[in-house]
């Protein structure tokens, strides 16, 4: 015979779930909550793994409820036959993270991006820049960096912001922080930079090939004010 006792009342299934959905309690949170690859390796047409949980209810372990009433999953399985894109999929947010970490050091116009390989089974695909685009949660901004490249040219890169720390209906629009495009009939790159984005060292660096791996404090809050 067990302990269990028929005046036992049974726990409550939505305070479960307030104590699974543990989420961002703190400024400094972290969170992928997207990434999109498309042209890139096994992957010819885009794909997006999104974290978002929408209504799901199933598994309220895996759940995180961010402070604006969004919900996320805490991770998320991908499965399928050997050769079928797992790998790749993780191969994209690596060369997108180095292609942030380290293009504004050691990477020049002229210089070769690693790990952007388009999909080689089609012939104009292989001709075609490769897309990567990675959305996170960083002490309450959702940043998207966009970059479409070629393993010797930036064609595209658009950095944007949007607050998150009101409802999803009532956030404020996606501002840009930065936008790079490739013009092959002037050989030269057009830029658009926030206004807060003006030093020279941040222009140049902008101009040169992407943006710096850091902004101040103080930067990061007037841009999201702003």
């Amino acid at each position: 015979m067990g302990s269990h006792s028929k005046n036992a009342k049974p726990i409550a299934v939505e305070k479960l779930r307030k104590t699974a959905y543990n989420g961002w309690e703190r400024e400094n949170e972290f969170m992928i909550t997207k990434l999109t690859i498309e042209n890139f390796k096994s992957f010819l047409e885009s794909t997006t793994i999104d974290f978002a949980s929408g209504t799901a209810s199933k598994l309220p372990g895996n759940l995180l409820r961010h402070r604006n009433g969004e919900r996320f999953v805490k991770s998320m399985a991908l499965y399928g036959p050997n050769a079928s894109g797992k790998t790749t999929v993780l191969d994209g947010l690596y060369a997108l993270g180095n292609f942030a970490l380290f293009s504004s050091r050691d990477q020049k116009p002229t210089s070769q991006i690693s790990g952007f390989q388009p999909f080689a089974l089609d012939q104009a695909s292989s001709k075609r820049p490769t897309r990567i685009a990675l959305t996170i949660d960083l002490e309450g901004a959702r940043y998207t960096l966009d970059v479409s490249a070629t393993s010797n040219r930036v064609w595209n890169e658009v950095l944007n912001v949007q607050r998150t720390t009101t409802q999803p209906s009532r956030r404020t629009k996606a501002k840009l922080l930065i936008e790079r495009n490739w013009e092959p009939d002037k050989e030269k790159y057009s830029t658009t930079l926030h206004k807060d984005l003006g030093t020279e060292l941040t222009r140049s660096a902008a101009i040169e090939q992407t943006t710096p791996k850091k902004m101040g404090k103080r930067l990061q809050n007037r841009i999201r004010q702003g």
